[in-house]
């Protein structure tokens, strides 16, 4: 029986060999091309970056005057104090403060307050223990920064999840000054609505409820090591909490997760404001043009407004990122238009994104684009 080499074993299976190599090169290579194709949409864009969004830096020039990084947190509660006196519509912190600031001279002061207490003799505890008081007060700076978080009223936090799907139920739910945060109302149905995480690490419980309001701050990135897009919301078990950008664009709008609404696999709603988005919610920001001379925002040095250098009235009605860029201040990923943008400069082009709605939409004819390149390769 006559059969053509065509239909012989060999053949075929190179054939398949063949056909693997070449989707599995296509399949990276049209990625590839979005990505650059997004980057040169970029350098060619000449939009302009929203003029109320402020960053205030933890610069060198602070480090240098103020001290070695971290500081005592009532040099960011002096710091609150002064913006809210401006009256910004937003304050924003990309620093996490997870863990409680105990100074070694708080402890000491707090174990002879009770030892004072109970020996005293006179019946107020006398001026040592008055002065112990006034003294434990001082040394906490995490009540004093929560102080100055409550009183400003409008200051926002970071959190950081860990990205992954989780393997079992959550330990515990967050607790109820994270859980305000979560938009309500959205059906998972044990579905994947956002990136899953599976951990999170949160601001101290003090300074979590002091704030009016605590947002992720996740920056995944591309294969490439390039950060393009930003998780408008994630996924945690059943919850979705909105990012730190998401979360002052609408305390600027005087809104707030409720009035956050997801068309999952296609958009995210802030009043009437759409961000079209990916199938994970996750938004294609847009990145402002930046040069050496000339930063996409304003940029002041946190020591600067924090000496009187600049008056804080400069800030009235402003939308205000504090965060570090000086170099080992954390990580600074890259993006399509610098080679290290630390997390406060990167928040402050999501907000103008989000604002201005300036984020990049892929067109619906995209994958027959796609399926067209395909047939003509």
């Amino acid at each position: 029986m006559k059969s053509g080499f065509w239909r012989s074993d060999w053949f075929l299976g190179a054939l398949v060999v063949v056909a693997v190599v070449f989707f599995s090169r296509l399949s990276e290579l049209l990625p590839s091309l979005e990505r650059k194709a997004y980057d040169i949409g970029l350098a060619a864009s000449s939009r302009e970056p929203h003029p109320d969004v402020v960053v205030i830096a933890i610069d060198e020039t602070s480090l240098a005057n103020i001290g070695r990084w971290p500081w005592q947190r009532d040099v960011l509660a002096k710091m609150t104090d002064i913006l809210a006196g401006a009256k910004p519509k937003v304050i924003a912190s990309t620093i996490l403060l997870s863990e409680p600031q105990v100074d070694k001279g708080y402890r000491y002061v707090s174990r002879l307050l009770d030892v004072v207490a109970k020996s005293a003799s006179q019946p107020d505890g006398g001026p040592i223990l008055a002065l112990l008081k006034e003294a434990q007060q001082e040394l906490n700076t995490d009540a004093k920064l929560a102080e100055s978080y409550a009183k400003a009223g409008n200051v926002l936090m970071p959190m950081s999840f860990t990205l992954g799907l989780p393997l079992g139920k959550a330990d515990a739910r967050p607790p109820d000054y994270v859980a305000k945060n979560a938009v309500p109302g959205t059906k998972l149905d044990g579905g994947i609505a956002a990136l899953p995480t599976r951990a999170v690490e949160l601001p101290i419980e003090i300074l979590g409820r002091a704030a009016a309001g605590i947002g992720h701050l996740n920056n995944p990135r591309d294969v490439d090591g390039t950060v393009r897009t930003e998780p408008l919301l994630v996924q945690h078990y059943d919850q979705l909490f909105p990012s730190l950008s998401l979360m002052v664009a609408a305390k600027s709008l005087n809104l707030g997760p409720a009035e956050i609404t997801v068309a999952p696999g296609e958009s995210v709603s802030l009043g009437r404001l759409r961000i079209a988005t990916g199938p994970y919610l996750e938004m294609n920001t847009h990145f402002y043009k930046v040069s050496e001379a000339r930063p996409a925002f304003q940029v002041d040095s946190f020591y600067d407004v924090y000496s009187g250098k600049i008056a804080p009235a400069k800030y009235g009605g402003k939308i205000v990122l504090l965060g570090a860029t000086a170099a080992g201040l954390g990580a600074a990923p890259v993006t399509p238009v610098a080679a290290a943008m630390p997390p406060v400069l990167l928040l402050a082009h999501s907000v103008s994104s989000i604002l201005q709605e300036h984020f990049i939409v892929a067109p619906a004819w995209r994958r027959w684009a796609e399926l067209l390149g395909i047939l003509c390769v």
